[in-house]
């Protein structure tokens, strides 16, 4: 059976130059999305790096993932991975509702960047985001987006045990 959040042909893991993968069980990549439920085609988004101007990234660091990606494409035996990649999964995304918004984060600050529980992440107004588990990791980080927009995803691993805040 197909587990929730995760594509069928994802069902080969490990795949070799794949480091981490994130389920995210709501609409939130509109291509893949759109692919998924108007073609019934399996689908997700990669994301292999910072993003760069066209032609400055160092595709050589993609090798492996690329001909995994090739392999599953031609139907082909997909090769070995040395390591098994970390899942994760959504806990929380925050959003930027007005001008007001601060995100207490670094601009440095790089995906996958783990914070502890009770960490005030961001505010809006008297809007606050903590994190909730015992353990959450930033993904796509971003203060300038528009209101009404996603500043940030917090996510946790799937195979650690997290606790929520007291309400």
């Amino acid at each position: 059976m197909n587990a929730p959040g995760r594509p069928r042909f994802l069902t080969g893991w490990p795949l070799p130059g794949w480091k981490r993968w994130c389920s995210i069980a709501r609409r939130a990549a509109p291509l893949p999305h759109f692919s998924c439920e108007h073609f019934g085609a399996a689908s997700c988004t990669l994301e292999l790096g910072k993003a760069l101007p066209f032609g400055e990234n160092d595709l050589s660091q993609f090798s492996a993932a690329q001909q995994a990606l090739a392999s599953l494409l031609y139907g082909e035996a997909l090769p070995a991975a040395a390591v098994r990649p970390r899942h994760y999964r959504v806990a929380q995304q925050i959003t930027r509702l007005s001008e007001h918004f601060t995100l207490h984060m670094s601009p440095e600050t790089l995906n996958f960047t783990a914070f502890p529980q009770g960490t005030l992440l961001a505010e809006d107004g008297s809007t606050r985001y903590y994190v909730q588990q015992a353990r959450e990791y930033v993904l796509f980080p971003n203060p300038n987006v528009a209101a009404g927009l996603r500043a940030g995803l917090m996510l946790i691993e799937e195979s650690e045990q997290t606790q929520a805040l007291p309400v």
